[in-house]
């Protein structure tokens, strides 16, 4: 297939293709570029080739990851063209290139300094500045949600120090890699036993977490319940939350997934070959673990996601579970020092969403809603 094949090139010189600084930033949210454009009608002059057939997938100029000691890096994509290609060269293989002019083809509209003066003006353009671009505007959302007190918001209150935390995981805590990284993960090379870690960092590479839907984190429905949570955490302690479940799903048969995100700024060690001096970590904090949703979906690795500074995990399940803790998903956060010694306490914000299939019936919102509201607290543990 091209596709594999303009991919498998990709792969093949991501050496040539890394990230530029400040793209490696350690505690910031690395924004790439995908094959996404408003301008695209799906015709294109001759010449010009769509290299993908699916817009979940990086543009062609999107520098790839990773980042510093292997973070995942960029973390997402957001629309930044659907940009075509031509042949350049040809014989003992094709060599393509992306097409630098006609973004009005296959860009994405945007305000732009007119020529002929006035104040409103538009042109259209591409790349990985207008994807930050959308990553922003979709932080604006997020942030208009959470504050919009009238609206019903229940987190109107926060502490404005812990809104760029919160963002950070929000604007996270909707990607996943989609139906094209199944497909990569078949593709790519090592495959056999224990080879996923590497195949699995060099879709990280392209990837990232994914490409986010802002929509899921703007508001619940009916089978989906996102609970968010702030605070700050000491070096070498942990706290554990305790999730209320849906009582409808106990013994029930049903798809069920579970996404958790969690975010922090990390201070830094430059002097320690580390860096990155708090590590935190979210990991089950029972003896039957993830029992509600036991699965990982098609992410990157576990070793990947503790790498940088943001956490994030989805877990699937679709067989019968009896619920035990009482009905409560308990999740252990916990923080190391990883560069040093650690003596401040390290802020977060942490994303847990609970989801079950449409066809289940199952009203997760009221139900985690209704079990929620007498108590809400995080315990310390040494």
């Amino acid at each position: 297939m091209r596709e594999q094949a303009i991919l498998a090139a990709l792969n093949g010189n991501k050496s040539r293709r890394t990230l530029l600084s400040p793209a490696e930033s350690l505690n910031t949210l690395t924004i790439g570029a995908a094959h996404s454009g408003s301008a695209f009608t799906g015709n294109l002059p001759n010449g010009r080739i769509d290299p993908f057939t699916d817009e979940e997938l990086p543009n062609v100029i999107s520098a790839m990851g990773l980042g510093f000691k292997k973070a995942i890096k960029p973390e997402l994509l957001f629309a930044g063209g659907r940009a075509p290609v031509s042949v350049v060269a040809s014989g003992g293989g094709i060599v393509i290139a992306p097409v630098t002019v006609g973004a009005q083809l296959f860009g994405l509209k945007a305000a732009r300094p007119s020529p002929i003066g006035g104040t409103r003006y538009e042109d259209f353009t591409w790349g990985t500045s207008a994807a930050t671009a959308l990553a922003t505007r979709g932080a604006h959302q997020i942030y208009d949600v959470l504050t919009d007190r009238a609206g019903g918001s229940n987190h109107a209150d926060i502490e404005p120090a812990y809104m760029p935390l919160i963002l950070k995981a929000l604007l996270v805590h909707g990607a996943n890699w989609g139906p094209k990284g199944n497909m990569l993960d078949e593709s790519f090379q090592p495959q056999g036993t224990g080879s996923h870690f590497i195949r699995r960092d060099d879709i990280a590479r392209l990837l990232g977490y994914g490409v986010p839907k802002i929509e899921r984190v703007l508001d619940c429905t009916e089978n989906r319940a996102t609970l968010l949570g702030v605070g700050t955490i000491a070096a070498e302690t942990s706290l554990l939350y305790s999730v209320p479940l849906p009582d409808g799903l106990d013994g029930v048969r049903a798809l069920r997934a579970l996404t958790i995100t969690l975010a922090w700024f990390s201070p830094v060690n430059p002097r320690h070959q580390g860096y990155r001096m708090a590590a935190l970590d979210v990991a089950t904090g029972s003896e039957q673990k993830f029992w509600i949703a036991p699965e990982r979906s098609l992410q990157p690795t576990d070793k990947a996601t503790a790498r940088g500074t943001v956490f994030h995990e989805r877990r699937i399940g679709e067989a019968a579970s009896v619920f035990v803790d009482d009905g409560q998903l308990l999740l252990r956060l916990s923080c190391r020092a990883a560069a040093g010694n650690l003596t401040e306490n390290i802020p977060y914000a942490l994303a847990i969403s609970i989801e079950v299939g449409i066809d289940a019936a199952i009203p997760v919102y009221d139900q985690v809603r209704v079990r929620l509201a007498p108590l809400v607290r995080a315990a310390v543990e040494p």
